[in-house]
């Protein structure tokens, strides 16, 4: 990159192809971008001092807003905090942007202080990066910066990196004339041709791109059951095809089994697979999403034209019928100690206000949801399952509610919130009301939740549950947050909410 300014070439044609929002870590490598940004009025600048927190909320912007905003750090181990919100991105197909400043080549491979090669970070987990050169034409960085945000955003999107090298970050980028958009194509994945003779079928929806109305639409066509994760946004449109214990009725009716099993989207949150084959997996994308090793066919295509085209027999009313009526006599068991949290979920889904948008952190939080909650009229559901971390839940919500920019409940386990406390800052940067609801278990509650094959869980559950003693309203006090029990919820401000199970079987302790 030269130091007479062509960053700001590079900068000027991410702006014109619609990003508007800018997040910054500080440094000093890159405090000539930084200053460019600062004084550019199209853009919306957020800065954060940590950031693993920072590229998670620009994870949840991403998720929010359908289009990516753009990282800006310094070289070293900054860069390499952003690796877990960039393989979040990677596996969940968030769209995102990063431009990390760098020292020329005259100072790589030689002892200069806060060097290292930043590529190999990130090359696993990126649609696409470049490593800049300190000096070329205009045309170059429009033409890169271009380019990045058409592999970020096109299909598959994803994150991608921009690498700047930086001689002398101490001079100030030049202004630049403002530029038209480069223009980049993209062809749409057209549907293929698809039918079955079958007339006892089961649609599977996990987490997908788009509305999952024309799903819902086919399986009304069909007269097919629904078993639709939390977040395939299915919930949204109560259906009557609709299942709400579909892995209860699996077990407790196994000859309900169906001749066709068609999946869309990604794996489901509570089980890995299904105890029958998938005949077809249906995705805009191209990753192979069968854990089981079982699906017979895929169809990579646009979901909507799919489900226009696909045909099948008229199913016999019987069939849902059965479904609906082992629905009803169906129930998910809980472990004893989980029934409050349940209750309370029950609580929230009752008296949170229409139109909210959630997301759940994961381990428990998700699976509860995705078992129980069913609120009234919401916006939608959101969480980072693309690798289902507990690492920056916080930081993830608020850029979610700053994209989406609809009032939004998170709910969030105690480790997961433990791990992320530096990210409540970013609560302030988000104008409409964000709810953080923290439900503490004093330890890592999901492992007594799952059936771990442990022989000697007894004396090996302290180390694997991590207990603490920890609760969070000092934190809410440090970050200046109101801070209120899960009794007193109030959803008309930003503040963070404790819940705690009265029926605690744990020590607190460290």
């Amino acid at each position: 990159m030269s130091d007479q300014g062509d960053a700001a070439f590079l900068i000027d044609q991410l702006i014109a192809q619609g990003v508007t929002l800018f997040c910054i870590a500080p440094g000093a490598r890159s405090a000539s971008l930084t200053s460019f940004l600062a004084r550019d009025s199209r853009t919306e600048t957020i800065v954060h001092y940590d950031e693993r927190g920072l590229a998670f909320y620009a994870l949840g912007y991403g998720k929010g807003a359908k289009t990516p905003a753009v990282i800006v750090t310094t070289s070293g181990s900054a860069v390499g905090n952003l690796l877990p919100a960039v393989m979040e991105a990677y596996h969940s197909c968030t769209p995102l942007i990063l431009i990390t400043a760098d020292r020329p080549p005259e100072s790589r491979s030689c002892g200069a202080n806060q060097t290292t090669d930043h590529l190999p970070l990130l090359s696993s987990f990126v649609r696409w990066q470049a490593d800049l050169p300190p000096t070329l034409s205009s045309s170059y960085f429009r033409s890169i910066a271009a380019q990045a945000f058409s592999h970020a955003t096109q299909n598959p999107p994803g994150p991608v990196h921009l690498n700047v090298q930086i001689r002398d970050p101490s001079l100030p980028l030049t202004s630049c004339p403002r530029g038209d958009p480069v223009s980049l194509l993209s062809s749409e994945i057209v549907a293929p041709s698809t039918h079955t003779a079958q007339k006892k079928g089961l649609i599977v929806i996990g987490e997908i791109p788009s509305s999952p109305l024309p799903i819902l639409d086919l399986a009304k066509r069909l007269r097919w059951p629904v078993c639709a994760d939390l977040l395939s946004n299915a919930r949204v449109y109560p259906t009557e095809e609709q299942l709400r214990h579909p892995d209860e009725i699996i077990a407790a009716e196994p000859h309900l089994k169906p001749d066709f099993l068609l999946h869309f989207g990604t794996r489901r949150i509570l089980k890995e697979s299904l105890p029958w084959p998938i005949d077809l997996h249906v995705s805009p994308y191209p990753f192979l999403i069968d854990p089981s090793r079982t699906v017979k066919g895929r169809a990579c295509s646009n979901i909507a034209s799919f489900c226009q085209d696909f045909s099948a027999p008229a199913a016999d009313p019987a069939w849902l019928a059965a479904w609906k009526k082992a629905d009803a006599k169906c129930a998910p068991p809980l472990a004893s100690r989980l029934v409050e949290e349940k209750k309370a979920m029950d609580l929230l889904a009752q008296i949170a206000p229409p139109d909210t948008l959630f997301f759940f952190g994961n381990s428990l939080a998700i699976r509860l949801a995705d078992l129980s909650f069913f609120p009234k009229s919401p916006f939608g559901f959101a969480a980072n399952r693309g690798l289902s971390g507990i690492d920056g839940n916080i930081a993830t919500a608020a850029g979610l509610a700053k994209g989406a920019k609809k009032r939004l409940i998170a709910w969030i386990g105690d480790q997961t919130a433990l791990h992320d406390l530096n990210s409540l800052p970013l609560l302030h940067t988000v104008k409409g009301p964000i709810t953080l609801v923290i439900c503490n278990n004093f330890k890592g509650a999901i492992y007594s939740a799952l059936p771990l094959p442990f022989a000697h869980w007894r004396e090996t559950k302290t180390h694997i549950e991590a207990p603490h003693c920890w609760t969070f309203e000092q934190a809410a006090t440090m970050f200046h947050l109101p801070y209120s029990s899960f009794d007193a919820i109030s959803f008309s401000n930003s503040s963070l909410v404790e819940f705690i199970p009265e029926n605690l079987n744990t020590e607190r302790n460290f």
